[in-house]
């Protein structure tokens, strides 16, 4: 998630950085593991509270976005 488009950020070394990224790069820092990018064709509203009632309509809905690419 871009910080940009993202719903929630936080800034690290000066840098506006996605928290869903910073938490990703936290946990791969102490495991090793590899980083890769889930990305789906929705472009989901940057606005908190806009995104939460767009989730809870996915969710009632059992929606399943279809993943993009690259």
């Amino acid at each position: 998630m871009d910080a940009v488009s993202s719903a929630s950020y936080t800034t690290i070394n000066g840098t506006a950085v996605g928290r869903l990224r910073a938490v990703a790069d936290m946990i791969q820092e102490n495991t090793d593991g590899d980083l890769f990018s889930i990305q789906t064709s929705v472009v989901y509203p940057a606005n908190g509270e806009e995104l939460i009632d767009y989730a809870a309509e996915e969710q009632d809905e059992n929606a399943r976005p279809e993943l993009g690419c690259c």
